[in-house]
């Protein structure tokens, strides 16, 4: 009977370099989205003068707000 030496296998860690990148992307994207809504979103018109609000600056902020609850 003989004996032979082996190494132990080294376990490869995942490289995690692509998901930050997607992550990072996705994430400029729904800030991108919501300026550009911000910007060029039609105006809601509200009470008795008439006043002009963004609709996008009025309900951006909860998709975000949901965003960082999850």
């Amino acid at each position: 009977m003989t004996v032979t030496e082996t190494q132990p296998t080294r376990i490869a860690r995942p490289d995690l370099s692509l998901a930050y990148l997607m992550t990072g992307i996705a994430l400029g994207c729904i800030w991108l989205s919501y300026l550009l809504g911000a910007i060029f979103g039609p105006d809601m018109v509200t009470g008795t003068q008439h006043q002009y609000l963004n609709s996008a600056a009025a309900i951006g902020w909860i998709f975000n707000g949901l965003r960082r609850a999850w």
